[in-house]
């Protein structure tokens, strides 16, 4: 994006100024506590916190060096300090910490697969030894 300004009758002399405002580049936000994992070619980055708990999910092609959002229906809850590992097409994300109490621990599943974009949870919340458990698709693919 480029904007001119046009200053004129200085000294007689016609002064073109062009500022080139900065144009954000299309990747995830800076964080802390994120998994990142490789998959043909590609890193996966899940969740993480800055100032925000982040639920995203963004693919970096170490082909094109480029970032790409994975947009999905529905996101998983969000999340930092969890862990996660890549088995065949699936990225595997457990636990973390959400973001309604810090003593809350989140110790659910999550399948996403990395060929067809889309999550499947398995939930166990810990929370003041109440335990509670669910298995559902939570997102697919725009």
């Amino acid at each position: 994006v480029q904007s001119n300004l046009i200053i004129k009758h200085i000294s007689n002399i016609n002064i073109t100024y062009s500022v080139s405002t900065y144009k954000r580049a299309f990747k995830p936000t800076s964080r802390a506590m994120f998994t990142l994992n490789v998959y043909r070619n590609r890193l996966y980055l899940f969740g993480g916190l800055n100032s925000i708990y982040n639920n995203d999910i963004w693919m970096y092609s170490l082909h094109t060096k480029k970032w790409e959002e994975i947009k999905l229906k529905e996101h998983p809850i969000p999340r930092y300090g969890h862990t996660s590992i890549q088995i065949n097409e699936y990225l595997i994300i457990f636990g973390g910490q959400i973001p309604d109490n810090y003593f809350n621990t989140h110790e659910d599943i999550l399948f996403f697969n990395l060929k067809n974009s889309f999550i499947i949870s398995s939930s166990v919340i810990v929370s003041n030894f109440d335990v509670a458990s669910s298995n559902k698709i939570i997102g697919e693919s725009l």
